[in-house]
């Protein structure tokens, strides 16, 4: 069954979005789907996404990539990403992507954050 949105009214308040990068991570096959090449690994992205609300000033962080400093994490977290996740890059990471992103943000100026998901 096809459902049409409705048409946008006048001075109606959306949000502007950017991609920022997050860093990126090696991502086993076998950690992901259920059938896998046990040698089959990507370099996948982490995304973050910037929302910028057009009728007031929130500014939403959508997700938080990956810190620099991976000795910020729990033990039990930082043997889960040797085991599975290496090489890891967190450059850039988030906060360097807010500052070039061509808003002229810094991480104070985030209202909100959503995390979609678990993440270190």
């Amino acid at each position: 069954m096809l459902v049409l949105l409705p048409q946008p009214s006048q001075n109606q308040p959306y949000f502007n979005i950017t991609t920022l990068e997050g860093g990126f991570l090696s991502l086993p096959e076998q950690v992901v789907v259920s059938d896998p090449n046990p040698d089959r690994i990507a370099t996948v992205p982490s995304l973050a996404f910037l929302l910028r609300h057009t009728s007031d000033n929130h500014k939403v962080l959508f997700d938080l990539g990956i810190n620099k400093d991976l000795s910020k994490y729990t033990p039990a977290t930082i043997d889960w990403i040797k085991k599975y996740f290496l090489p890891v890059s967190a450059n850039p990471d988030v906060i360097d992507s807010l500052k070039n992103s061509g808003h002229g943000l810094t991480p104070s100026d985030i209202t909100h954050v959503i995390l979609s998901h678990v993440h270190w």
